[in-house]
């Protein structure tokens, strides 16, 4: 019986066993939310500082109005953006999105991970401002889609397995206690960490769709996906909020 928790909040429980000789036994791991308090007023949802919705035929942000930029030959069509190996969109940010990002962000992606990737450094970027510092959605050949900030010059990360050839929506979320990763409005993994988001130098700070940026500000480990729409908040995403955000994702079938 656990006692002392929280209302509305994600929780993951580990447990070991110890011998009397000092051997630890490997954990196991269980991730859970807590029942919202139904007396509580509503959550919030954190600002958006990014929002572009490929099924409109434009590769715009309808939020912040950041200037746009293409690289290769992106294609538009069938209500979702097509990104090849070479095709990128990247969206400028501004003094205004890292002043909004000190300790907590928050990336969602409708996308379809496409099962032929080329990996030139073991990994490729489904959403990325993460050269030398930043955050990162990313997946990484042998190992899992991971989300990834750097908080005080150190990458941290969260894994789960890769969602493969379907078409899923992906919340990825830094509170500034925990990383998580929600799949199709559920928690999918979250491991703890805190402190201040180290940002990316001055020619990089660009959040690329379908790569990652480099240290000249032009893409970098591209991915081959489609995707329909791409967020960036300036906080986390509570599970709650998640379950909300899945239910208007409008996520394709086929």
């Amino acid at each position: 019986e656990l006692t002392g928790l929280e209302h509305g909040v994600d929780y993951t429980l580990t447990v070991t066993a110890e011998s009397a000789w000092g051997k630890v036994s490997q954990p196991l791991t269980v991730n859970f939310s807590t029942p919202k308090d139904e007396s509580a007023a509503p959550e919030q949802m954190p600002d958006r500082l990014l929002h572009v919705d490929y099924t409109t035929g434009s590769p715009a942000d309808t939020v912040s109005g950041l200037t746009m930029e293409t690289f290769g030959t992106p294609v538009l069509k069938d209500g979702m953006a097509v990104l090849d190996k070479e095709s990128v969109y990247g969206y400028h940010l501004t003094d205004k999105e890292y002043a909004a990002l000190t300790n907590q962000v928050s990336i969602e992606a409708t996308v379809y991970i496409d099962r032929d990737q080329t990996y030139p450094w073991g990994y490729v970027m489904i959403v990325g401002n993460a050269e030398a510092g930043g955050y990162d959605i990313a997946v990484v050949n042998g190992k899992g889609m991971q989300f990834e900030v750097n908080i005080g010059g150190t990458y941290k990360q969260v894994v789960v397995p890769t969602p493969f050839g379907r078409w899923v929506h992906i919340i990825a979320s830094y509170d500034g206690q925990n990383l998580r990763i929600y799949l199709d409005g559920e928690l999918a993994a979250s491991t703890p960490c805190s402190g201040s988001i180290k940002h990316v130098g001055e020619k990089s700070r660009k959040l690329m769709v379908g790569a990652d940026v480099n240290q000249d500000g032009v893409p970098q480990c591209i991915s081959n996906i489609k995707i329909t729409k791409v967020s960036l908040y300036a906080g986390g995403i509570s599970a709650e909020q998640a379950a909300v955000l899945f239910a208007e994702a409008e996520v394709p079938t086929a």
